[in-house]
Parts: structure tokens; C-alpha cells; sequence
């Protein structure tokens, strides 16, 4: 009886694609999607500000661009949804860090390049979600519309939104390597709490016929405001005051 000797390692082929595969995508993406806090902020936040602000009658049904302006605030708050899924998708890795799981894979024939692929490939799939699902939302509201002979834009939107947002699925893995999980957590969180639509308070003031209230006291005479200039003095306006220039 002879002993059977154990090939070299050498002989061993190292996986194609680096170990990029199916399988392994797809157990990453159900471990994510199996996340309800992340499916919380990716698919319902979102949705929730699209119904609270596209679907307003005082101003949802005026022209903005080719469009009108419940489908501005729809393709807004895709984006929002995409840019927020990626980069928590991405940040993923530093709980993988804390938790030793990363060390672990280094003992496996995965490359450090295919699990940096995988981890995009998650992001990507978690921002298409949230893509898909504000845009189902609004398609059953059947408020936004767009202008005659630009129906094409309900295609060519959501593409442009998701591509887009690989830059922030790369972000996501550039804070997940460079700070600790509770920065990279308070980071999502600040993200999160965010407004996502900077200056739309008063534009839609202008849109509904509102203008900006002088503060004045109880005579009913204009109240002065100050005005801060570059060289850092305080200033009184004439149009404050209400004197003449």
C-alpha cells in the first residue's frame, strides 16, 4: 500500500476572474437586500418624498423643462434614493473590516480586485432598486407626465440616474477603507437626514405667486435688516429702513 502524494501547489490553477462569480455576487446580494435598516433608507424614503412633494396640486402639474414639475421632483428623488443605496452599499465594507471578515477572505483564492468588483456590483443592484421602485411610484400616481414627443425621457432618466450613481458606489468604498465603522455610519446618517432639495422652498414660493415678507413691528413700520459686505462691517439698506436712497 502506497501513500498518495498530494499535488503541489504549484499545480493549482487560481480561479478565472480572480473568483468573481455568480455565486458569490448573487449571496451578496441577498445579504444586503436581507438589511431592512438599508432597504428602509433605499426603496421607502424615497418613495415617501416623492408622495409628500410630487403629488402637491399647487405646483405638480407646472411645466419644468420637457416635463412638469411632479416629474422634476420624481427624477430628484431617484437620484437622492440611488446616490444614498450606493454609498451605503459601498460603505459595507467597513462592518466586513470590523468584523474580521475581510482577513478571512484572504485565506480564500478571491483577489482583492473581484471583491471590489463584487462590492460595486452589490451598490449598482441596490441603487437600481431604489431607482425602479420611485419610479413605479410615480408611473401609478400618473401625475408626472412629460411634453409630447419626449416620452423617451421616462428611459433615458432613470439610465442616467443610475449610472450616475457609480461614482457614489465607489465613494462608499472609499469611506468603508479609510475610516472606522462608527465615522462611516454618522457620515450615512448626516447623508441620510439631508435635504435633498436645496432652494426648493423658495422657488416654489416664486412658482405659487408668494414673494419674501419684509419683518415688520408692531406699528406696522419696516423692521432695518443688516447686511454683512465683504470687507466685514455691519451696514443699514435703505430698502430695509424703508428712507429713501
Amino acid at each position: 500500500m502506497t501513500a498518495r502524494s498530494l499535488p503541489s501547489s504549484d499545480a493549482r490553477q487560481p480561479p478565472a476572474l480572480g473568483g468573481l462569480n455568480p455565486t458569490v455576487l448573487g449571496l451578496e446580494i441577498r445579504r444586503l437586500l436581507r438589511n431592512r435598516r438599508t432597504m428602509i433608507f433605499a426603496l421607502i424614503a424615497p418613495s415617501l418624498f416623492f408622495l409628500l412633494f410630487g403629488l402637491n396640486k399647487a405646483y405638480a402639474h407646472e411645466s419644468a423643462g420637457h416635463s412638469n414639475v411632479s416629474a422634476f421632483i420624481l427624477v430628484s428623488m431617484a437620484l437622492y434614493g440611488a446616490v444614498l443605496a450606493t454609498t451605503a452599499g459601498g460603505a459595507m465594507v467597513s462592518i466586513e473590516r470590523a468584523a474580521g471578515w475581510s482577513r478571512q477572505l484572504r485565506l480564500t483564492p478571491l483577489s482583492p480586485t473581484a471583491y471590489i468588483m463584487i462590492k460595486m456590483l452589490t451598490a449598482m443592484v441596490l441603487g437600481l432598486t431604489s431607482v425602479i421602485a420611485v419610479y413605479i411610484v410615480g408611473i401609478i400616481s400618473r401625475v408626472p407626465k412629460m411634453m409630447p414627443g419626449y416620452g423617451y425621457l421616462w428611459i433615458v432618466t432613470p439610465l442616467c440616474v443610475w449610472v450616475g450613481s457609480l461614482v457614489f458606489a465607489a465613494f462608499g468604498l472609499f469611506l468603508g477603507y479609510l475610516l472606522p465603522t462608527e465615522n462611516v455610519m454618522q457620515f450615512l446618517g448626516r447623508s441620510g437626514r439631508s435635504t435633498p432639495w436645496p432652494g426648493w422652498s423658495s422657488s416654489l414660493a416664486a412658482r405659487s405667486g408668494g414673494s419674501a415678507r419684509t419683518p415688520r413691528g408692531s406699528d406696522g413700520s419696516a423692521r432695518p435688516s443688516c447686511e454683512r459686505p465683504r470687507n466685514g462691517r455691519v451696514t443699514m439698506t435703505p430698502e430695509s429702513t424703508g428712507a429713501a436712497p
